[in-house]
């Protein structure tokens, strides 16, 4: 996965539709390289993909996903993604 999204980077369709796919599979499939693309994802241009990013980490709802999303939070450009990223961490 962390290939389609180097090779495809600049397809935040594809990425965001990619992350959304991954959101539906239980964390312990996904772990650990599905935090690795959500990580990545979370720092992408796109408000789309970091969107998705966030939902894919919200569903897997780990310890490790709130982790991520602490982290991040503090570098989200737009506003209304931050406060919602907040609310997650702060679950």
């Amino acid at each position: 996965f962390m290939g389609i999204v180097l090779d495809h980077g600049e397809k935040p369709g594809l990425i965001g539709s990619l992350l959304k796919c991954m959101s539906s599979l239980d964390s312990d499939q996904i772990d650990p390289w599905g935090y690795h693309v959500a990580a990545y994802c979370l720092h992408m241009p796109f408000a789309e993909v970091r969107r998705a990013a966030v939902t894919a980490l919200e569903c897997w709802g780990t310890r490790h996903s709130k982790q991520v999303l602490a982290n991040y939070v503090g570098s989200e450009k737009l506003k209304w993604l931050a406060c919602y990223v907040k609310q997650i961490v702060e679950r």
